[in-house]
């Protein structure tokens, strides 16, 4: 497929776009420019509709709900950089599936909102955190008030239209707020230090393109976090800059930051270590007890790697701050 024969991307519109791989019923395509991964065609908004209503939404037992807490608590102060009570100030958790961030800024004191469209997320929150009418936003369009502090986490690779998405959350955000959009980076190779995940990315490339086409993707060319229809897009710093840029946020403020993958998450411990109820559960996590030292081992040496500075972290942060009232009237 020549260049002139590839779809526009659909953040920055160049025509320098690359074919990858097939995925399931839809392509997976790079920009050259902003280096953004998009899905080709994207699903419509009914079809995205009906797959996240049927989406089984994943319920956290009640020990990992008080584990969860616990980290976005130390989370959010670090990202907003709270301190003590913050009565007044309002948050806004959007997309926020189980709730737990929602929870979070509601325990520092905020007048905290929740926002999804996935009924069994809405149930959930409702149930454990007791999250009232009033403080769920169905509808960020709809919404007429504004939020000192806006969360999106994980959020912006599932929106057809990223852009439009990106500025209706700046148009909630109050003067001299903050918002944190977080995404999967897609530049991250530290991704090859979760081998459990690289082969699941691979095992559905193959299914459609080919083991051959499959090994080109993982050595050369990855699609980490693009995975339609479910994440439509995966992003990069450039990415992050060019949508930015392209809504008139001047340099000064914003900022592209970057986090690093849980150390075990999607990994042979992680799943070794959850309860089994059953013999099979048993036996299955036997199975894994051999492989367990090789992966402790492949951790320590991602440790070292990152603190040498050689791997790109697997996560990525788009900090946008709103200038307090006066500065943006003068």
């Amino acid at each position: 497929m020549t260049s002139a024969e590839n779809p526009a991307c659909p953040l920055c519109a160049a025509r320098t776009t690359r074919h990858l791989l097939h995925w399931k019923a839809r392509d997976i395509h790079r920009c050259a420019e902003c280096t953004t991964l998009f899905t080709e065609p994207l699903p419509s908004t009914r079809e995205l509709h009906e797959f996240y209503q049927s989406f089984s939404f994943k319920k956290p037992r009640p020990e990992q709900v008080r584990r969860f807490l616990g980290e976005r608590r130390s989370e959010l102060r670090a990202l907003f950089d709270w301190s003590g009570a913050m009565a007044g100030r309002s948050f806004l958790d959007q997309g926020g599936g189980a709730g737990v961030a929602y929870a979070a800024a509601r325990d520092f004191g905020l007048d905290s909102h929740f926002g999804d469209i996935n009924e069994g997320a809405i149930d959930f929150v409702r149930t454990t955190f007791g999250l009232p009418e009033e403080r769920l936003v169905r509808d960020l369009s709809q919404h007429s008030g504004t939020f000192d502090y806006i969360l999106s986490d994980n959020v912006i690779e599932h929106v057809p239209d990223p852009r439009a998405f990106l500025r209706e959350l700046l148009a909630r955000l109050a003067p001299g707020g903050t918002a944190i959009i977080k995404t999967p980076n897609a530049a991250a190779n530290e991704m090859y230090f979760y081998p459990r995940l690289a082969y699941q990315y691979a095992a559905q490339a193959a299914q459609y393109n080919g083991w051959r086409r499959s090994l080109d993707m993982l050595l050369f060319h990855p699609v980490w976090a693009c995975d339609p229809p479910r994440h439509l897009y995966s992003f990069s710093p450039a990415s992050f800059t060019w949508l930015a840029e392209s809504l008139g946020v001047p340099r000064e403020r914003y900022a592209i930051e970057f986090y690093w993958t849980p150390l075990f998450a999607n990994t042979f411990t992680e799943r070794a270590l959850q309860p089994r109820r059953n013999l099979l559960g048993q036996l299955r996590r036997a199975t894994l007890a051999p492989v367990l030292p090789l992966e402790l081992a492949s951790k320590v040496g991602q440790l070292a790697a990152r603190r040498l500075g050689w791997l790109e972290p697997g996560g990525l942060i788009l900090r946008v701050t709103k200038p307090p009232s006066s500065a943006a009237s003068s």
